[in-house]
């Protein structure tokens, strides 16, 4: 992208995904959670000020991205709603 901070790197976001007949639903991130996850060692990464940079992800740290019985890994209130208008 033109503008882009990233210096040209490939930068991610993870979001949580749901769907609901015509509605999708978008929940993103705790910068918070993911910046305790990585400083705990649940998963790989560094933190650079603000940001939070994963490394290479096993099955186990997606789980743990995943998993709502730990920590909460997203903001749960107000997530965007994308609704289908036709077909």
């Amino acid at each position: 992208m033109d503008g882009d901070a990233s210096g040209g790197e490939e930068r991610y976001v993870f979001l949580r995904v749901e769907k609901d007949e015509d509605l999708i639903f978008l929940w993103g991130p705790d910068a918070i959670q993911f910046t305790e996850a990585v400083e705990a060692g649940r998963l790989p990464g560094e933190i650079d000020g603000k940001d939070v940079h994963l490394s290479a992800l096993s099955a186990s740290h997606v789980e743990v991205i995943k998993s709502d019985s730990d920590q909460v890994m997203f903001i749960w209130g107000g997530p965007v709603v994308l609704q289908r208008i036709g077909k």
